[in-house]
């Protein structure tokens, strides 16, 4: 026994002093990641090593890759080190998704169908729900069809700096997102859960524009079958401009990070009944909703009834924080008119306006809470916004919505003909007739609210 004790001893001082360094080098490096857990790379090669971790053997300059797969999705950051003798040298950032291309946005989708099929939605894992980049796939309703309802949902922003300076995050900003790893997406008989965690860190192109930046935009949806026809997606908006490992990513953020004024959060919807030429858009007001149906009433390119009896989609404000507001409002994109507003654009400032509720598009209504009510027909979004707030560095404001659907009522639209929006304060015009059943889903869309606590 004790001949076997000193070997047993022997082999362990062995392993211990076993140069496991990966090249003939005498410095290293301490890799980490966040999150944790992720695969180091190094001069293109793989070490066998996770997060955090550290790299032995090196000497001169290497490039490292740090890779995460996550639903699929490979998430990485990158950096160019040079590495003397007998230093170490430590290596830290987030690992994010980023897709510069609209044709990627296909290739990063995925479709949770919940087994009480009522909807069929897109995940994109650069941080949107409901992306279909014009192929028709971004909200079906109902399951079991291909008739698709939106193009994009989109967490939306719009702030003043303290410099003065308006940024916004428009509708197809998707560039400016860079994915974060999340948790799958749960699917079972009795609801559907879906996060999403975006950073907003400017496209290369932009990134010495004073643009909007240093936030992370936490999406959190959920839908059950006892609230039918209904999704709630509860945003929060984080100020990440003073993070080390946000800064690590945007070299331009200042010290200290940013302060956003008259801060206004929101969700976007590019409504795509069908054809998105013949949508129009009007308000539930007194129930807290902007929604839009098929002008003519006619889609031939859906299945079954709804090629003559399309559906209508809202959005619906569920909840503001204490002191916020809310506002109402939708567009036709109408270049030069009433165009999409976006992060590096020259029209940032109507981002701010649109959402805030002042100064928005023409025809504005008077009401405070409404904003533009076009009375045509056309390409169509919806926006529902919440403010104003200031978001110093490491401050959060949250807003909570639903986007809800629902048949016209029969027997009060007839197929070819159009019904006007009309003003949103009569709560007898027309439209509200059609959309009766659609109200019922906006008021049932509150029982969602404690699903998010």
């Amino acid at each position: 026994m004790p001949r076997l004790a000193s070997a047993l001893l022997l082999v362990l001082l062995l392993a211990a002093c076993r140069d496991d360094g990966i090249g003939p080098g005498t410095g290293r490096v301490f890799v980490q990641s966040d999150p944790p857990g992720a695969s180091i790379m190094l001069d293109g090669r793989s070490t066998n090593r996770l997060t955090p971790d550290t790299i032995t053997g090196l000497s001169g300059q290497h490039e490292l890759i740090v890779t995460l797969d996550s639903m699929g999705r490979s998430y990485r950051y990158g950096a160019h080190i040079n590495v003397g003798d007998d230093s170490i040298a430590s290596v830290n950032g987030p690992v994010v998704l980023r897709c510069g291309q609209p044709n990627c946005y296909r290739r990063l989708r995925e479709y949770p169908t919940p087994r009480f099929e009522n909807f069929r939605i897109a995940i994109n894992a650069l941080g949107t729900f409901f992306l279909e980049d014009g192929i028709g796939d971004g909200l079906i309703w109902p399951v079991g069809t291909n008739n698709s309802y939106a193009s994009t949902g989109m967490p939306m922003f719009a702030a003043r700096l303290t410099n003065g300076d308006t940024v916004a995050l428009g509708i197809y900003d998707q560039a400016f997102l860079a994915g974060r790893p999340v948790a799958p997406t749960v699917r079972e008989e009795e609801q559907l859960r879906a996060t999403q965690a975006p950073w907003v860190i400017p496209p290369s192109s932009m990134i010495t524009l004073s643009t909007v930046r240093g936030l992370r935009l936490d999406q959190h949806a959920v839908a059950v079958p006892d609230v039918p026809d209904a999704i709630g997606i509860r945003l929060v908006a984080h100020n990440i401009s003073a993070d080390p490992l946000y800064m690590a990513t945007d070299p331009l953020i200042p010290a200290g990070g940013l302060t956003f004024e008259n801060a206004w959060i929101g969700y976007g919807l590019d409504v795509d009944i069908g054809n998105a030429a013949d949508d129009i858009m009007a308000y539930a007001p007194m129930d807290d909703m902007v929604f839009a149906y098929d002008w003519g009433w006619e889609e031939p390119g859906f299945q079954g009834s709804a090629r003559s009896a399309p559906g209508l989609i809202g959005l619906v404000v569920l909840e503001t924080e204490q002191g916020a507001t809310s506002v109402l409002n939708g567009w036709r994109n109408v270049g030069g008119v009433t165009p999409d507003w976006g992060g590096g654009r020259t029209n940032e400032f109507v981002g701010l306006r649109m959402m805030s509720g002042i100064g928005t598009y023409t025809p504005n209504h008077p009401d405070p809470r409404i904003g533009h009510t076009p009375e045509a027909p056309g390409d169509v979004r919806l926006l529902v916004s919440s403010g104003p707030f200031t978001l110093a560095p490491g401050d959060s404001a949250a807003f909570t919505i639903a986007v809800v659907m629902a048949e016209p009522v029969p027997d009060t639209f007839l197929p070819g003909l159009g019904i006007l929006p009309g003003d949103p304060l009569d709560a007898g015009r027309p439209i509200m007739q059609t959309a009766a059943d659609l109200i019922d889903r906006a008021r049932a869309a509150r029982a969602l609210l404690p699903l998010f606590e």
